[in-house]
């Protein structure tokens, strides 16, 4: 790491010469695995990697917590959320955080501290660059630059991710690479643009946002047929909806080929109703544990019977959402306290949708539950009821 003059800092030169340690926490060795992965972005990430980098990517989620505004003056030139490595030696004090901003303006400690605080939790470890912009320009207009997130310019890495075909193809085209020419390898390419994208993106609330979905709509990946649909899942459900309204994600992963595949949906029939959907989308994706009844878990049940997957490999819409009527059950149903009559055919399954995520008796449990989880992951464990109160309110709002 540079060494700095006590009475001059060359920002440019600092920044410059961070960027080769951007966002590479942990001890040397881990880092200098995760260095030659990004640098050589040709070379598939295989499954041994994976697990050797397992550690990494969990730990980088949870940097520890910032005992103090400012680095310590002696030793460790690094991050201030990260341990310092062993055998680093003592260097001399540094003055990359005097009570002067980058731009010169003065800051107090206190605003530091919340500054990268703000930063430190909106990404997966901070780089100098978004604590730079952060200082320069403020709490909201960080939040701001990073939630208009398709005007930040990421064209440099988008250009690494067109090596990964897999990324773009259809379901149909995934279907027919794995189950007829046993071609597995999107399973790496998805891991391997997951790391690329949180170590190197620029729009790290984003990925932040992504991660944090993708874990609330958990699917696993090994699973025979999720292998290849949680690729579509991907780019469909959680990407595209991530900073839209949940209502709209929430539909477009019941009618996902790779959550249907995950919880044994594909062959739901109204003589023989499948619950582990009807489980799994109150109970872990909206009004949480205890707030809904073994009749309402049956009922909607009921309601997603026919939702199915097109198997048919002479279909143009081969591996995509298909509704079979004749396995739906048709008559009536009753879900948190609300009616859905009966010849309602695939509706029946949007309808629950609506009445979990807005109707009168679920939404309030939906709002706190996802405002809770929401706040646990972005402001920290054990979060203050005010902030949980306010972003249930906020979704029940908009």
């Amino acid at each position: 790491m540079t060494q700095l003059a006590t009475d001059k800092f060359d920002r440019e030169a600092f920044l410059e010469r961070l960027e080769s340690v951007d966002r590479l926490p942990g001890p040397v060795d881990r880092q200098e695995m995760i260095r030659r992965v990004l640098e050589h972005g040709s070379k598939r990430v295989d499954v041994t990697t994976i697990q050797r980098l397992a550690g990494l990517h969990s730990s980088s989620r949870s940097a520890p917590a910032l005992a103090s505004p400012w680095p310590k003056p002696e030793g460790w030139h690094g991050s201030a959320f990260v341990d310092p490595p062993s055998g680093l030696e003592n260097r001399p004090p540094h003055t990359t955080r005097s009570r002067k901003a980058f731009n010169g303006k003065e800051i107090h400690p206190c605003t530091n501290d919340v500054l990268r605080r703000l930063v430190d939790r909106t990404t997966f470890g901070f780089s100098w660059e978004e604590l730079d912009y952060a200082y320069t320009n403020g709490y909201e207009a960080y939040l701001e630059w990073q939630l208009d997130y398709e005007a930040i310019d990421d064209s440099e890495l988008d250009a690494r991710l067109t090596e990964f075909v897999t990324l773009t193809e259809s379901p149909g085209q995934l279907m027919t690479r794995a189950w007829v020419n046993d071609d597995y390898s999107m399973i790496w390419e998805l891991l391997s643009a997951t790391i690329l994208r949180q170590a190197t993106s620029k729009r790290q609330l984003y990925e932040r946002v992504v991660e944090f979905l993708s874990d609330h709509l958990n699917i696993y990946l090994f699973k025979d047929g999720t292998e290849f649909f949680k690729v579509v899942d991907d780019r469909e459900v959680i990407r595209k909806h991530a900073f839209g309204k949940f209502s709209d994600l929430l539909m477009a992963s019941a009618k996902s080929p790779a959550m249907i595949t995950y919880l044994d949906g594909a062959f739901n029939f109204a003589w023989a109703p499948n619950q582990n959907y009807a489980r799994e989308i109150q109970e872990l994706h909206t009004v949480g544990v205890d707030n809904f009844t073994q009749q309402d878990m049956l009922e909607v049940a009921r309601c997603f019977t026919g939702w199915t997957i097109d198997y048919n490999f002479a279909s143009p819409t081969l591996g995509e959402f298909v509704f079979e009527p004749y396995w739906h059950d048709d008559e009536a149903k009753f879900v948190h306290g609300e009616q859905i009559n009966p010849g309602g055919g695939v509706t029946d399954g949007e309808r629950v949708v609506e009445i979990l995520c807005h109707g009168i008796h679920a939404a309030p449990h939906t709002a706190r539950f996802l405002g809770r989880k929401m706040a646990v992951r972005f402001w920290g464990e054990d979060p203050p009821e005010a902030l949980v109160d306010e972003l249930a309110q906020t979704y029940l709002d908009t």
